[in-house]
């Protein structure tokens, strides 16, 4: 089992949190999330937020904008 954290760019951010749900893979899903709220202003920047799948943009907005504490 692939342990090692994942290494994201924003470019392929939201190809991979499609990725992620389609094949219910939870753990690049939460590192997906993770780059998002670390990269945010990035994120919110970039070409592919305006080329993402509404069910895309749902997910990243509704994990992607909570803080975990």
């Amino acid at each position: 089992m692939y342990t090692e954290e994942a290494d994201i760019s924003t470019a392929l951010v939201f190809d991979l949190v499609y990725a992620a749900v389609k094949y219910d893979i939870k753990l690049l899903l939460d590192e997906c999330i993770e780059h998002i709220q670390q990269n945010a202003e990035e994120v919110l920047r970039s070409e592919e937020l305006l080329s993402a799948s509404q069910p895309v943009l749902r997910i990243v907005i509704e994990r992607g904008c909570k803080k975990t504490v």
